[in-house]
Order: structure tokens, then sequence, then C-alpha cells
């Protein structure tokens, strides 16, 4: 197993020889929570779409968790007020915005902007995605926001690492 070393910006990261030297990324996800750790994530897909030859597509994707257990939730099994999913949608549209801003566009790399509400779990939430999407590379922050998403999102990057079907970037 062949070890490559990377430098992003002050970063190094160390990785694994995963996917063979000639293949491209066409198709990255980045788990996007707010946190320090996943603009981060984003700014690694952005480094990685700008030294590919190809078009390559980045999918932020923010993922708003069953409501069940939080007071916002209205009776139904993964369904968000109309109100509250307004306020995350306008919050989440705020993070899409402070990372797209510091890329300099360019015809090979697309950005799409997702928020999904879910009943199933994040983690299922980011694998189903990625596999509908055909990604090839999820990034996500080591840990989240503060508090209780610590967490949750820090067992979220590791449950992605074994559930998902492509290959999983985190991101300290």
């Amino acid at each position: 197993m062949q070890l490559e070393y990377y430098i992003f910006g002050e970063h190094m990261h160390l990785q694994y020889n995963l996917l063979p030297r000639e293949k491209e990324l066409s198709k990255i996800v980045v788990a996007i929570d707010g946190s320090e750790a996943s603009i981060r994530a984003a700014n690694f897909a952005f480094d990685i779409a700008a030294r590919s030859n190809g078009r390559c597509t980045i999918y932020l994707v923010h993922i708003i968790p069953s409501q069940v257990l939080m007071a916002h939730s209205s009776g139904f099994f993964g369904a968000v007020l109309t109100d509250y999913r307004k306020e995350i949608e306008q919050e989440a549209d705020r993070w899409f915005k402070k990372i797209s801003a510091k890329v300099r566009r360019s015809d090979r790399v697309h950005i799409i902007q997702k928020v999904i509400s879910t009943g199933d779990s994040i983690v299922a939430e980011i694998v189903d995605y990625a596999d509908r999407k055909r990604i090839e590379l999820i990034l996500v922050g080591a840990t989240g926001k503060s508090g209780l998403r610590i967490l949750l999102l820090g067992s979220v990057s590791a449950s992605l690492v074994t559930h998902s079907h492509c290959s999983v970037m985190v991101v300290r």
C-alpha cells in the first residue's frame, strides 16, 4: 500500500492511495454544518478540484436531521416545521455563500448547494445521497459545532468512514 502526502494550504494530509493515480475525481460531496471543520473540508474539496484536469462537481450538502427528539418536532417522523426549515435553510445559505466566496470561479468546477430534510440518520442520508449521485469522495469535518452537536457530528464522520461505498476524507 503506497502512502501519498498532500499539502493543502497550511495543513499536511497523509492519505493511502485508494484511487488509481490516473483517476480524476469528478464528483465530491462535502457535508456542511457551519463548523470550522466543515468549512476546511470544503476548502480541501476546492483544492482537489483545482488540481483536477477535468470537470468536477462539488456538492455542498447540509442535512436537517429528524426532529423527533428535538423541541421543534411537528409530531411526524422526519417532518420539519416550515418556519424552522426556512430558518435552517437561511443559515445554510449563509454558510454556502461564505464557502463559495473563497472559490475562484472556473468552468471546470461546478458547485451545487443542497439542504436535505430526512427521517433517516445524517449518515444514512449522506451515504444514500452519495450513492444516488455516484459520488467518488465524501469530505467531512472531524467534529461539528459546539455542545451536543460535537458528539453527533464526531460520530457522523466515524460512521461515514464505516458505511460509505466511496472514499471518505475526514478533515481536522
